[in-house]
This record gives C-alpha cells, structure tokens and sequence, in this order.
C-alpha cells in the first residue's frame, strides 16, 4: 500500500515539476517584437512597440499539448483496467463454481473484488472523468462506478456469457432478442442510439 501511494505520489510531483518546467520555459522566451518604429531622440513620442502573442500562443498550445496527453493516458488505463476486469471476472468464476455450484452474484462479488482492487492499483493510476475533460484519482470507489463493475453488472455479464448464477435477474428490456444470448442493453446506449436515430431522420428530410 505504502509503495504504490509513494510511486503514485513520485509521479505526480514529476507531473508538476514537467509541467511547472514547461510553462517557466515558455514564458522566459523572448516575446516576437512586431511593428517596432524609431523616431528621433529629440522627438516627445515614445518608441512604439507593439508585441506579438507569441508567448501565450505557444503557452496555449503546451498546456493543450499536455492536457490531451494526460487524457489519452487515462483513457488507456481506463482502457485496460476494462479489459483486465473481464479477464478477472472470467477466470475467477470458473474456479469459484467448482468450489461451490450453488454460488450466489452477491458472494461471488464479494469474493472477487478485493482482487480486483488489487488489479486495479497496479493496473491504473488515474482515469478520465466522466465528463471527459479532467484525470481523477484511480480510486476503488469511483473506478467501479465508472466502469459499472457492480454486482447486478456483473451478474448480466456472466448471463451474457450463459454462467447463470442465484439471484441475477434478467428483465426482458435488458435482452437482446435478435442475439443468441443476453446482451445488456444500457439506458445511455439506448438514448445515445434514440439521437442518432433522429438526427439522421432530420438529416434526410432535409
């Protein structure tokens, strides 16, 4: 616990004194002077300078730079915190049915996450919000809710995958009746394609 938490720590530090590094550098350059006009010395007015945005225009584009990037890395690891899931909840419940045939979803979920906790501290240290514009810690408790790794989810998953266990209950709206096995259909899913669906009729009758 403590070596994950310093190398979390460590990295973050590194994190900030790149981007602290970056912005210093980018405002101690030597701003693009346009439009400069000499006059004379005897002359009241004062030389005219007038400067160019290059400063915060490539202050802008770092700071872009690097927050896409700390994005992408979230979403890999979110990515792969994903994958690695599926593969856990695969394998763990092949070896806990042969331990007990009658295991319910409420004891196997309780059985699998502390595992599955300790995937995900070597697996992610942050993951995108769900907003999708800022990282956030890669906490058990935000992380599972973000990915809805909870036990009625995990329960439709295994039913998906024809593993019925006690006290998963599949409702007819959470079927796919064309596929050859449940299919979860979530609500955003289906909102998302109902918006599509309208838009593209809009576009057509146009």
């Amino acid at each position: 616990m403590k070596t994950t938490e310093s190398r979390l720590c460590s990295i973050v530090a590194a994190f900030i004194s790149i981007l602290l590094a970056v912005v210093l550098l980018a405002t101690g350059c030597t701003p693009k002077v346009t439009g400069a006009v000499d006059v004379p010395v005897g002359d009241n007015t004062a030389t005219q300078i007038k400067k160019g945005t290059t400063i915060s225009t490539a202050l802008f584009a770092v700071l872009a730079a690097i927050w896409l990037i700390v994005l992408a890395a979230g979403r890999y690891q979110l990515k792969k915190v994903k994958e690695r899931t599926v593969e856990l909840v695969l394998s763990e419940i092949k070896v806990e049915l042969k331990r007990n045939s009658s295991l319910t979803i409420e004891n196997f979920y309780e059985l699998i996450y502390p595992k599955w906790c300790q995937m995900l501290k070597s697996t992610a240290l942050f993951v995108p919000h769900k907003t999708e514009l800022w990282p956030m810690p890669a906490s058990s408790n935000y992380v599972k809710n973000r990915i809805s790794f909870l036990p009625d989810v995990v329960g439709l998953f295994l039913a998906n995958n024809k593993i019925l266990l006690e006290g998963v209950e599949i409702e007819a709206e959470n079927i796919e009746p064309n596929m050859g096995h449940a299919e979860l259909r979530r609500p955003t899913l289906r909102l998302f394609e109902q918006i599509c669906n309208l838009f593209t009729r809009g576009h057509s009758k146009s």
